[in-house]
């Protein structure tokens, strides 16, 4: 048997033999090829459907730190941090913070399990709880949790939803989360500690 025709042959027997395995399930090389998937960044919506009703009340329950409760009624805010009333109130902060409570972005989700949430800080004890109420009669409330492994946002749960753990945005988010612990009031000290020029 000529040389060449012993490499052609070899060549095929290779050749078949490979498409065999490729046609086996679970072979390593069709895993390989076929890579892995990458995850989209683009977010899935809003935790509320953006401007299509107003912010009539929005409370922060943060453990560690007394809850703040922003209500509006006859054209402008009152606040409230704990039992202390927030006077003066920055109305142009506190609108600002029920326009960012409809700027919630959704980056993904997963599915919830028992035994999950902890991992999350999503249980009453360590999660910060967010309800806010809207023009409409309609309102939420919201566990929100530890940031994510990324930094890119925070582990959410809607309690109307509680098969689903949210990933929500970090920049809108954080504004909000910090509210407790720096409340939308007017600073006066500033303003009596100014020195008068004298004449």
């Amino acid at each position: 048997m000529r040389r060449s025709t012993v490499v052609a042959l070899i060549v095929f027997i290779l050749v078949a033999g490979l498409y065999w395995y490729t046609r086996q399930e679970n072979n390593v090389l069709s895993t390989v090829l076929a890579g892995t998937p990458t995850p989209t960044s683009a977010p899935i919506g809003y935790l509320v459907e953006p401007y299509l009703k107003t912010v009539t009340s929005l409370s922060i329950r943060k453990p560690g730190s007394p809850e703040l409760t922003l209500k509006f009624a006859e054209g402008g805010w009152s606040g409230q941090s704990g039992e202390e009333s927030l006077t003066p109130l920055d109305q142009q902060a506190a609108d600002s913070a029920a326009l960012t409570v409809q700027d919630l972005r959704i980056l993904t989700q997963i599915e919830a399990t028992g035994e999950t949430l902890s991992d999350f800080d999503l249980d009453e004890k360590t999660a910060t709880v967010m309800e806010a109420a809207f023009s409409d009669g309609t309102s939420i409330k919201v566990l929100i949790g530890r940031p994510t492994v990324t930094g890119s946002g925070y582990y959410a749960m809607d309690q109307e939803h509680p098969e689903t753990i949210l990933v929500i945005n970090k920049l809108s988010l954080e504004k909000l989360l910090s509210l407790p612990e720096n409340p939308p009031v007017i600073r006066t000290d500033t303003l009596e500690s100014t020195p008068t020029p004298e004449q």
